[in-house]
């Protein structure tokens, strides 16, 4: 029988990053299929140290303290060092994430969105090695003529500091940054301690502090509030390439003198930085405003007809392209979550979609070979993998013209800007361009006859349903709906009979409306009339005086 070679993994288990590491570790261990791992619950401030009695033929390790480093070096087995510890030896070799390069990829994240004050809050015990990662931040500002300011770690480690001393020192040096500030985390549990300071000190977040958290932890930058970005890096990669090197030392390969240093991979944004560092507040609130209804997309799927695509789900509009032939497309979200979203082709309300968005970027998509949303988390702005991935069968060539962009609505406080609501008959251009504008015109052959309040009393009431969710279109239109509400009822008639009495026309009755409703119809309509008289009454009594 082969004899299994035994690895310890002295690894916390508590974290994304260390839950990763195990997985690629693991992958080489059932590639190579003679691995016996030993594994315990580790938490992310335990000292970790070899089991008692344990005797086995290599080690990874995230060596977190000096007792753990003499110890692995006093046991001289090989030996995979995962941390940010310089720890190096004869038998001990080093794979980790690049401190430096990830420094220098979020002072550029932090630059490239228009801050110019800085902070770093490290670890809340003290390392006893150099923290490359704040050296490499603070040197990167340098060089572009910024400060960065530093908080002051008080020592101890997260047991022996009691939960309101460390919150009231962390609120204190927060109250006193300048504003509005970036500021780097050790770790994304330091991240999250941050924002709930920030939270206790009346701080917002991210419009006062920018939070980013060191290292990518799911838990913690989902706990946090707002969520927590943080720095990516590639551990499962890491514990691969950990576990290969090992291999190799087992194997009687020399530990090489230099660490192997994997570099970041991206910034996984959320809320916490969520924001541009422009001193215009309504610029701020209008982009802001925008990236909030970017999830909005114009799509040619493999069956040739126009699909929508919101909130990371495609929406067949059952519309084929036609070939050499211009279409009109809309793609609108005018009323929040509960109207969705809304896609009109030439003029006609064809699919709908309510609800509301993700927490995460999404790309806004005019195009094909999109084959649907990877689900994952986006920097800011995306780079790859960005909202979806590319399909394969889904191509075509063609010309976009005139491709215009608005935002509307009401921004967040404390600005409330209002950019306004849509008006379909205005702001769809094909309506615009289509609608004869003649009042009362229901059949929209720009005149005004009695063949339009012949249209108009069939389509009493009737309402025009897409997907469930009301709407106004060119098909209304047809129906009555001279407003474009989606409904045919009396604030259309109050247009009508206003027509009706400019060409000399007479009014529409109620017995002339009673036929194609209910009863009851009947006298909302006679209700209507008296309260309009009473109206025009008081009016004509105003205008007197």
């Amino acid at each position: 029988m082969i004899r299994s070679r035994r690895i310890c993994l002295l690894i916390d288990t508590s974290t994304s990053w260390g839950v990763r590491l195990i997985k690629g570790i693991s992958r080489h261990a059932h590639e190579v299929g003679d691995w016996l791992i030993h594994v315990e619950p580790w938490g992310r401030y335990e000292r970790f140290r070899l089991p008692e009695g344990w005797d086995g033929d290599g080690i990874i390790a995230r060596i977190n303290h000096e007792a753990l480093a003499d110890e692995v070096t006093a046991i001289g087995l090989p030996t995979i060092n995962l941390s940010w510890h310089p720890l190096v030896g004869k038998r001990i070799a080093r794979c980790t994430v690049d401190p430096e390069a990830s420094g220098r990829m979020a002072a550029e994240y932090f630059l490239s969105a228009g801050f110019k004050q800085f902070a770093y809050c490290g670890p809340l015990h003290r390392l006893g090695f150099r923290d490359l990662f704040a050296e490499a931040f603070c040197l990167a500002l340098t060089k572009c003529k910024f400060g960065c300011n530093f908080y002051p770690t008080p020592g101890g480690d997260q047991q022996s500091i009691a939960w309101n001393a460390h919150l009231a020192s962390l609120v204190e040096w927060l109250q006193q940054l300048p504003r509005p500030v970036a500021v780097l985390c050790w770790s994304a549990a330091r991240g999250r301690q941050v924002t709930e300071a920030c939270h206790y000190a009346g701080i917002r977040v991210p419009d006062d502090v920018s939070v980013l958290g060191g290292d990518y932890d799911e838990l913690m930058s989902h706990i946090s509030s707002p969520p927590l970005s943080t720095i990516d890096q590639p551990a499962e990669q890491i514990g691969y390439e950990a576990a290969r090197l090992l291999e190799g030392m087992m194997h009687g390969k020399k530990a090489p003198k230099r660490p192997l240093l994997f570099p970041p991979t991206r910034i996984v944004v959320r809320h916490s930085t969520d924001i541009l560092a422009i001193d215009d507040e309504m610029v701020r609130d209008a982009l802001r405003l925008i990236r909030e209804r970017a999830h909005d997309g114009v799509r040619i799927n493999s069956s040739g007809n126009f699909s929508m695509r919101y909130n990371g789900t495609d929406f067949d509009s059952g519309v084929l392209v036609t070939a050499g032939q211009w279409s009109h497309i809309m793609v609108i979200r005018p009323a929040g979550a509960a109207g969705g979203s809304r896609m009109y082709i030439n003029g006609v309300a064809r699919i709908t979609a309510p609800g509301g968005y993700d927490d995460d970027w999404a790309d806004l998509v005019l195009g094909a070979n999109t084959a649907g949303d990877d689900g994952g988390d986006h920097g800011d702005p995306p780079v790859p993998p960005v909202g979806f991935t590319g399909g394969t069968t889904e191509f075509f060539s063609g010309i976009i013209d005139d491709l215009e962009m608005f935002v509307m609505g009401k921004t967040p406080p404390p600005a409330e800007i209002d950019y306004g609501s849509f008006d379909f008959g205005t702001e769809n251009d094909f309506a615009a361009t289509q609608v004869s504008g003649v009042p009362g015109d229901v059949t929209n052959n720009g005149t005004f006859n009695s063949a339009d309040k012949t249209a108009f009393i069939a389509g009493w009431l009737d309402r025009r349903l897409v997907g469930g969710i009301q709407v106004g279109d060119m098909v209304s239109l047809g129906q009555g709906d001279l407003n474009f509400d989606g409904i045919t009822d009396i604030r259309d008639l109050i247009i009508m009979q206003g027509a009706l009495a400019g060409a000399g026309m007479g009014a529409i009755t109620a017995a002339e409306l009673a036929g194609t409703v209910p009863e009851p119809s009947a006298t909302v309509l006679g209700l209507w009339g008296s309260f309009a008289a009473a109206f025009l009454g008081r009016s004509r009594r105003q205008n007197r005086r």
